[in-house]
């Protein structure tokens, strides 16, 4: 799991102005209408998600003021937002070129080496930044990941455990220590670091899941299902929800089943995903007017899509049994 970087900067830049090259004071009536621009329209575009339009302000400041090292930060910020890796990593790049200590282009530059799996650039990236703040727990949990990924994992584990003292209250650590101790083979450990992080800070629905796949695998069914059946009570996301429908299905617990798949579904209303399996669940349940609805309601959101292809023959289905 990769953390997402929050914004830490304090600017104080002053707001780009023009100068006219035309020899002497223009009159009122001579300029031209020109709107300027300043980092503060660019930090407000930035913070309301809109990274075009910032790429857009940053890319006319930086070309104003070349030599301001937080201006091309904030065009990498933006372009690596819009999906322009290469465009992100020349200005991160060069942002550093300018200030060697601008701590958020590094970690930032460390995240699209990892994304395009180049782990060692990460590694470097993130190395240069823990030995400047050793008690940044991000900071030690993105060195782990990438360390992880390139194999090294001695080194990722150190990394992990240390982000996990840096910060008690976050779970996420743990997961990834019970995820290398599961890979490793050693399922008690990995169900202990499971079970603490789920209780560990707000919990970890993550945790939770991997608990329970656990406890079912160990033919502790009734402990599993308890475990799935709490993320209904917890801010688990729909994909993690539905995993838990689908493991429970599995058990043939379908009542169980179908309560975790409408949680998904009310927290993600809008997934077909979710209704087709709800869907599914009902029907084999056998209440047939319930998945007919939901199958519909998978035709209606996404017509084209693979899953109304499976609900209209799911919706057939029903139809024919109400029918008998």
């Amino acid at each position: 799991m990769q953390r997402a970087l929050s914004l830490q900067l304090t600017l104080a830049i002053a707001a780009v102005t023009f100068i006219w090259s035309c020899g002497g004071t223009p009159s009122q009536s001579e300029v031209p209408a020109v709107q300027l621009v300043t980092i503060a329209d660019g930090e407000q575009a930035i913070a309301a998600g809109d990274f075009k339009a910032a790429a857009d302000i940053f890319t006319q400041l930086v070309a104003e003021s070349p030599n301001e090292a937080v201006l091309h930060y904030y065009l990498g910020l933006s372009k690596d937002n819009t999906g322009d890796a290469k465009m992100a990593i020349a200005e991160y790049q060069k942002a550093l070129s300018l200030d060697a200590h601008l701590t958020n282009a590094r970690l930032n530059l460390g995240l699209v080496y990892f994304n395009q799996g180049n782990h060692d650039g990460a590694i470097a990236e993130f190395e240069n930044v823990a030995q400047a703040e050793p008690e940044a727990a991000d900071v030690q949990y993105n060195l782990a990941m990438a360390l992880y990924a390139a194999g090294k994992k001695d080194e990722a584990k150190a990394h992990y455990e240390k982000c996990a003292a840096l910060d008690p209250e976050d779970p996420d650590p743990i997961v990834a220590l019970g995820n290398m101790a599961k890979d490793a083979g050693n399922a008690d450990e990995a169900l202990t670091l499971f079970e603490k992080a789920a209780t560990t800070g707000a919990g970890s629905p993550a945790a939770v899941l991997s608990a329970a796949q656990m406890l079912k695998d160990q033919n502790k069914t009734d402990a599993a299902v308890n475990k799935l059946n709490s993320l209904a009570d917890m801010d688990a996301d729909a994909d993690t929800l539905a995993s838990a429908g689908l493991l429970l299905t599995k058990m043939k617990k379908a009542d169980d089943a179908i309560a975790i798949y409408r949680r998904a579904l009310e927290t993600s209303p809008d997934s077909p995903q979710v209704a087709l399996l709800l869907g599914n669940a009902l029907a084999r349940k056998g209440e047939f007017a319930q998945a007919a609805a939901q199958f519909q309601n998978v035709i209606d959101m996404a017509p084209d899509s693979p899953e109304a292809t499976a609900a209209q023959k799911g919706l057939a289905a029903c139809e024919a049994k109400l029918g008998e």
